[in-house]
């Protein structure tokens, strides 16, 4: 009976050990899924880093555009401006060279009649 106790102590001895390798097999995996997890949440803040950089250049992009689009707006009222002061000055040396066209023909006139 002693060689059946000795294997049966054995027997339980085998058992204990498969038992504490199955626990240490399972924390093994616990960590390796962890570390997955971990990766996953690293890949998506970089991701997320990444869009947000992405999103703040365009914004800084969108930003000088509309500063670029106001100044050449006030470019163009300015440019409108001075078209209308130059369409007035036309519009009043015409009235000028009209007035002096009167009276150079009235003077001609006036010779033309002197002498006769």
């Amino acid at each position: 009976m002693s060689l059946l106790s000795a294997l049966a102590a054995q027997a339980y001895a085998l058992k204990e050990e498969n038992d504490s390798l199955r626990w240490q097999l399972d924390a093994y995996r616990n960590e390796v899924e962890l570390l997955k997890q971990e990766k996953g949440q690293l890949f998506r803040t970089e991701e997320s880093l990444t869009k947000d950089q992405q999103l703040q250049f365009l914004q800084q992009t969108v930003q000088g555009m509309q500063q670029q689009l106001l100044k050449i707006q006030e470019e163009l009222n300015n440019k409108k401006l001075e078209l209308e002061q130059a369409k007035e000055e036309h519009s009043h040396t015409q009235a000028l060279l009209k007035i002096l066209q009167e009276q150079v023909s009235s003077l001609l006139g006036t010779r033309s009649v002197l002498s006769d």
